[in-house]
């Protein structure tokens, strides 16, 4: 994590008690403590910060993966097309193949606004080639671009909305709706009651059966007898 601004203090002091906060990095998760949650930072991904979090639901999981691209302004930042094979090989590979609910969030520093820009372009492309959207498009940022992006499955419907802000970038809100994990079809079990058997009845009706009394000659007669006793 390179900075963290002064602001995760306000966070912390603004959630609610019974809302926990992890910190991440450009990234806050508050959830309720009903839920339980698991948190991995990716620091094997060179070109930028990338951190996932994992909430268990009653019946579901959902992962929030979040990304914080340097701008081309800081010592941090690499080339594009480092960038872009780090994105590709390192981070959507993982990601793009989490077998449950997942959205992808963050501080791309990218003006995903500009489709004729080629690094635009490419990741559009990328973000295609492994069944991905992109769903932002309108700006996040007080200079009017679209930097923070809200990426899923493009089987995942989603309508994300912003409000003005007193940072320079806006908050975006989305709702993910996670569908319960179905449940195993109910398995119906047989068994003897051994303790409830009388025994000297049993002793009984064992000794006139026809095992006893006429037992087959065959193995299959002999078999249907014994499973008939």
């Amino acid at each position: 994590m390179h900075y963290r601004p002064p602001h995760y203090k306000f966070w912390g002091e603004t959630s609610p008690p019974v809302f926990p906060v992890v910190y991440a990095p450009g990234h806050c998760l508050s959830y309720p403590r009903t839920f339980y949650a698991t948190f991995q930072l990716h620091s094997l991904i060179p070109s930028f910060e990338a951190s996932s979090f994992t909430l268990k639901l009653p019946q579901a999981k959902s992962s929030v993966f979040n990304i914080y691209c340097p701008p081309s302004s800081s010592a941090y930042s690499v080339s594009d097309r480092t960038f872009l094979r780090d994105l590709n090989e390192i981070f959507l590979s993982f990601a793009a193949t989490t077998p449950h609910e997942f959205i992808i969030t963050g501080d791309f520093n990218i003006y995903l606004d500009n489709p004729t820009d080629h690094l635009t372009s490419q990741i559009l492309y990328l973000l295609s080639s492994f069944n991905l959207t992109q769903h932002v498009n309108f700006p996040t940022h007080n200079m009017n671009h679209t930097l923070d992006l809200v990426i899923s499955s493009s089987d995942t419907s989603l309508a994300p909305s912003s409000l003005c802000s007193l940072s320079d970038h806006f908050p975006v809100f989305t709702e993910l709706l996670v569908n319960r994990t179905p449940l195993p079809p109910p398995t119906s079990h047989s068994f003897r009651r051994l303790h409830s058997i009388d025994t000297d009845s049993f002793l009984s009706d064992f000794t006139f059966s026809q095992l006893i009394t006429n037992p087959p000659d065959s193995l299959d007669c002999l078999l249907t007898a014994y499973c008939t006793s």
